[in-house]
């Protein structure tokens, strides 16, 4: 989704959310380096097409670009 997407959905405006994002990727990059996964390795495994990425959303109930209203619905 993009930053406006996620604006209307929160219904909150989209400046603060830049600055959320902003921190959340500095986050993950200190705590990704703090695990010593370097920037090179992360780029290397979100390059590969054929990296299995399993973030266990399934198992957890959680679908990548579904929300949970969605799921009611259904």
């Amino acid at each position: 989704m993009s930053i406006a997407d996620v604006s209307r959905s929160l219904r909150i405006e989209q400046k603060p959310l830049y600055r959320r994002l902003r921190r959340a990727l500095m986050l993950l990059r200190k705590r990704l380096e703090a695990a010593g996964v370097s920037s090179a390795d992360a780029e290397e495994i979100l390059t590969d097409r054929n990296a299995d990425l399993d973030f266990g959303f399934a198992g957890a109930g959680l679908v990548p670009g579904r929300s949970s209203r969605d799921e009611e619905g259904a």
